[in-house]
């Protein structure tokens, strides 16, 4: 990893990353896109990750290899979006839980806090999973 001049961001693997809006102790690997959106203390962002304009991921929340959060999504604090995983423009994803690799949060879904989305599953465009729940491996939920 190569620290960022001036900041506490690390940027590093092959091909670099394209950073901004980044506060201290952020990681985000080689290949990554952040632009535009708000990355708070302790959170990572894993290599070839997209994160949208207008998005926040919260503190100590890790953003998987390899996935999107669409532009003005919030992922909470404390929560993993797994590998390969999107979660798409608009969505929330509440401090705390786990949208599992693979996994699909469409646009304006609400996962809520300390839930967990089962690898490979489906939550559909403006679809809410209350907080606390747990949706199984490689279901879909609504539309």
């Amino acid at each position: 990893m190569v620290a960022a001049a001036g900041s506490q961001e690390s940027v590093g693997g092959a091909g670099g990353s394209v950073v901004g809006g980044a506060t201290g102790g952020v990681e985000v690997a080689g290949g990554s896109v952040v632009g535009g959106a708000e990355l708070a203390g302790g959170s990572v962002v894993g290599a070839g990750s997209v994160v949208g304009a207008g998005s926040v991921v919260g503190a100590g929340s890790v953003v998987g290899a390899g996935s999107v959060v669409g532009a003005g999504s919030v992922v909470g604090a404390g929560s993993v979006v797994g590998a390969g995983s999107v979660v798409g423009a608009g969505s929330v994803v509440g401090a705390g839980s786990v949208v599992g690799a693979g996994s699909v949060v469409g646009a304006g879904s609400v996962v809520g806090a300390g839930s967990v989305v089962g690898a490979g599953s489906v939550v559909g465009a403006g679809s809410v999973v209350g907080a606390g729940s747990v949706v199984g491996a490689g279901s879909v939920v609504g539309a």
